[in-house]
């Protein structure tokens, strides 16, 4: 679905109204109308394209767990030495478990763009 858009996705009424109700948010908590802009797409990049990387991929069987354990410490240890060394923890980190860095990394940006919106006005 999502390499079926390729940038068409904010030209419809349905998407245009998603729009309009991010840049309501983000104006709404202080900044500008493009960094409002820039956040609302930055957060909608992020989920999109997480969403079209996870597609396929399920964390909750062990199996998949398994083989990228077995991926990770099969490399070449002097290429890949973070890889081997901790391919037990690596094989375990879910797309949930990224999801949830990422968004919360895009959160705290967009709280310390607001806080210093005095700074980012337009």
């Amino acid at each position: 679905m999502a390499s079926l858009l390729r940038g068409t996705e904010r030209l419809g009424p349905n998407s245009l109204a998603g729009v309009q109700y991010s840049l309501e948010l983000f104006i709404g908590a202080g900044l500008s109308p493009r960094l409002a802009s820039a956040a609302a797409s930055s957060l909608a990049t992020f989920i999109i394209g997480s969403v079209h990387l996870n597609l396929g991929l399920d964390m909750s069987d062990p199996e998949e767990s398994r083989h990228r354990r077995l991926l990770y410490r099969s490399r070449d240890a002097a290429a890949f030495p973070l890889l081997v060394q901790h391919a037990d923890t690596l094989a375990e980190v879910s797309s949930d478990d990224e999801f949830e860095v990422g968004l919360n990394a895009l959160l705290t940006g967009f709280r310390t763009l607001i806080h210093n919106s005095d700074l980012t006005r337009d």
